[in-house]
């Protein structure tokens, strides 16, 4: 889009003629301060240019247009067949939700569950997301950590090759305390009969095969469970009292599933109850319940008294990998989920007018007005500094928000990403504006839309070069400072700068060891996971020095604002725009050089395409910025109206709406595919699990360690994984079905792709 760009506005630009004008008018006001008006050749190649322009931006939005549905269509496409050729865990897992905290047993709920699903024996087994809010997170979490700890101990013992080349940690690499697998069964069993784990209302059903697995997602959408609750006060006695609504008469569950009553008399009046539905949702006992749960015997409804329900659990159909659950997180309501969003707002809100009064006040006060009043423009030097400036602005406020973005407890990590991507985006775009136009308002002010470009106009040889000036200005900002300089500064302090601040903290605190106990203290609340200062593990030093991710979420925001930056620079009489474009090119082939080539960072499963669809909606700006400014050039030469100041930008503003409309209208007629697919062939569940490595199992932190300390307690056809998953730890799960000896030889061989890690090194 960048090139295609360029050019056209280089044709254009070339055969208006303007620049040969521009360069004498600049001379002049330089030399003379001269004043006099255009000529009528003059007023000839500014109407020219101002046609030129008003009918290149409309052909660029429709050619741009159409290569986004094309790009678009094709994404989608790849997304079917790439789902439909290969095997990925979500496609053998439903998720049920709307479950009593109290199905904690996992044997149990298979069992109810394939009742109700009518799936008998087809389940391998269930994955439940506990509520792990409050302190027993730190705790699971503690445990977990010395999980790997242990696992990672054992594969170096195992003697494998792997672990003759250093994989895995030696003894002496752990604290003797991280090492006692008996004292951890004995917290997580005490935990467990003291019954702080509950069920978060949430699970996942795992098939044996894919087929059995898509008929149910084709047949259920949910089903109705017995449960009791007990009303602990007479608050929720009046609350459930209130809200309890219509009623009428069915036949209870527990008379359906009686194999005693005969079938042909079960839907008979006689066995069938008065019951009422709850007309709103309520929390009873510690538990959610749902708009239409059925109550039956409401009249017996009374504090500490057991009231027999029907709640309704709904199956959900689109499932992820287990590696974007965000298992943590789980419990946390949606209510609240959104009350925290105020504060989020307000986190980043803060945030940006501490920036506002630290960084970019004094640097419009100081730099950008008094040079702009001088009638100079930003040199190579104060360029790169305002880049830098703003560089730092954008990193502090991206690293606020995915803080804040993180703390609202999401549990699926699509969704984290994509309420992230659209606070990052709106600050991107508010901290990009703010900085550019507040350091351009003096030359926004005195030559924005200052000439009359009509065949009639009457300007003056300062007016001419007082909307050139701000062009620029503009051009002075974006080059090389704010496209180059702040790009490589952001990248610096979110890639370079951690590594050598932690190298240099880590080799004070724990190499050199020359400051006194007090400082050391003090330093390792600097480091990563704040490990203690008398020695570093092994497992804290992968946790401080462990390479970045790739995260898209922090890459689309940018690709949004910056061509809609650049193309700002539409709005503004340049014949020479072209060469922003040009170097917008090169700024792409500059990113993926730097990404591709230089930057080293872990690749992880991105499961879902939530991101990708977000960001071809919102790539709707920067096409419709280009449609706004035909309409602005479409005034000025009275293609589109009379020339007037209202009426350009109330024209750019209702185009710049109808691009956007017309986009979106764009992406859903074009390239649609049907969401719901089928593999093409049934690969075994036992195929898929030693292609991708991770489970539903392997990455729930709660099963993980009761298939460790309390087996027992998930019944005896439950799946158990004692190994925990992580990327990077792959090679743990090669100690399975190996011998002691470690002298076999352990070939790594990479599988047809579906969409995983390859196991072994990753």
């Amino acid at each position: 889009s960048a090139a295609i760009t360029a050019v056209v506005l280089l044709i254009v630009q070339n055969l208006s003629g303007l620049r040969p004008v521009l360069m004498k008018f600049d001379e002049e006001q330089h030399s003379c301060h001269l004043t006099h008006l255009c000529r009528p050749k003059h007023v000839e190649e500014l109407a020219a240019y101002a046609e030129y322009m008003f009918y290149a931006c409309g052909g660029l939005y429709f050619v741009l247009l159409a290569l986004a549905i094309w790009y678009s269509s094709f994404q989608r496409k790849f997304k079917r067949d790439f789902e439909t050729a290969n095997s990925t865990m979500s496609d053998y897992t439903l998720e049920i939700a709307g479950l009593s905290k109290k199905h904690i047993d996992e044997t149990k709920l298979m069992r109810c569950v394939e009742k109700h699903l009518l799936c008998p024996g087809q389940l391998l087994g269930v994955s439940i997301a506990y509520d792990l809010r409050g302190e027993l997170n730190g705790q699971v979490f503690d445990m977990l950590e010395r999980r790997f700890i242990n696992e990672d101990v054992r594969f170096h013992r195992e003697g494998s090759d792997l672990a003759q080349a250093g994989w895995g940690y030696e003894d002496h690499l752990a604290r003797a305390e991280h090492l006692d697998e008996d004292a951890d069964a004995r917290l997580f069993q005490q935990m467990w009969d003291e019954q702080k784990f509950k069920g978060s209302g949430s699970a996942f059903v795992v098939f044996k095969s894919k087929s059995q697995a898509d008929a149910v997602r084709m047949k259920f959408t949910g089903l109705w469970m017995e449960d009791t609750i007990t009303p602990q006060t007479e608050a929720e006695v009046l609350l459930l009292q209130k809200t309890l609504g219509r009623s009428g008469h069915d036949v209870p569950l527990e008379v359906l599933e009686d194999l005693t009553v005969p079938r042909e008399t079960k839907e008979d009046h006689c066995h069938k109850k008065q019951f009422a539905r709850l007309s709103a949702m309520c929390v009873v006992d510690d538990e959610w319940l749902q708009e239409g749960t059925k109550f039956y015997d409401t009249d017996s409804i009374a504090v500490g008294k057991p009231v027999k329900i029907e709640r309704l659990v709904q199956v959900t159909n689109e499932v992820l990998e287990p590696t974007s659950t965000l298992w943590w997180n789980f419990g946390m309501r949606e209510n609240d989920r959104h009350k925290k969003y105020f504060k989020t707002v307000l986190v980043i809100a803060v945030t940006f007018l501490v920036l506002v009064g630290v960084l970019y006040l004094p640097l419009f006060y100081y730099l950008a007005t008094p040079m702009a009043q001088a009638g100079g423009s930003p040199g190579f030097m104060a360029s790169q500094v305002q880049g830098i400036l703003l560089g730092i602005a954008g990193n502090v406020l991206g690293i606020t928000t995915w803080n804040s973005v993180c703390s609202l407890g999401h549990v699926k990590k699509p969704n984290q990403d994509i309420h992230f991507v659209r606070f990052s985006t709106f600050t991107n775009f508010f901290n990009t504006f703010f900085f550019l136009f507040g350091g351009l308002y003096y030359y926004v002010s005195h030559g924005f839309n200052t000439i009359d470009m009509t065949v009639h106009g009457h300007n003056t040889s300062t007016d001419i070069v007082s909307e050139w000036s701000l062009f620029q200005a503009y051009y002075n900002f974006l080059m090389p400072g704010w496209l180059f300089s702040g790009v490589l500064m952001g990248r610096v302090m979110g890639t370079v700068m951690p590594v050598l601040q932690n190298y240099l903290l880590v080799s004070v605190v724990f190499r050199m060891k020359c400051l006194p106990a007090c400082l050391n203290e003090l330093l390792v609340k600097f480091i990563p996971w704040n490990p203690k200062p008398d020695w570093l593990t092994a497992r804290y030093a992968e946790h401080i020095f462990e390479p970045p991710e790739v995260a898209l979420a922090w890459e689309y925001g940018q690709y949004i604002v910056t061509p809609t930056v650049c193309f700002m620079a539409l709005f503004m009489m340049g014949p020479s725009s072209w060469q922003v474009f040009a170097i917008l090119t090169l700024w792409v082939l500059f990113m993926y050089v730097m990404h591709r080539m230089t930057l080293h960072i872990s690749k992880k499963q991105m499961a879902g395409s939530y991101l990708e669809e977000w960001a071809e909606r919102a790539w709707a700006i920067p096409l419709a910025t280009i449609l706004s400014a035909c309409g602005f050039w479409g005034v000025r030469c009275e293609k589109l109206g009379q020339p007037g100041h209202r009426a350009s930008y109330w024209t750019a503003f209702f185009l710049f709406v109808c691009g956007m409309l017309l986009h979106w209208a764009m992406l859903r007629w074009f390239g649609n595919y049907d969401e719901i697919c089928f593999d093409s062939y049934d690969a075994t569940y036992e195929d898929v699990k030693q292609a991708l490595t991770y489970t539903w199992f392997n990455t729930n932190p709660v099963h993980v360690l009761k298939s460790n300390f309390y087996p027992e307690k998930m019944g005896d056809a439950a799946i158990v994984e004692k190994i925990p998953f992580e990327y990077g730890k792959e090679y743990l799960f090669l100690m399975e079905g190996t011998s002691n000896s470690g002298k076999q030889d352990i070939e790594l061989k990479k599988p047809q792709r579906k969409g995983g890690c390859v196991p072994g090194i990753c």
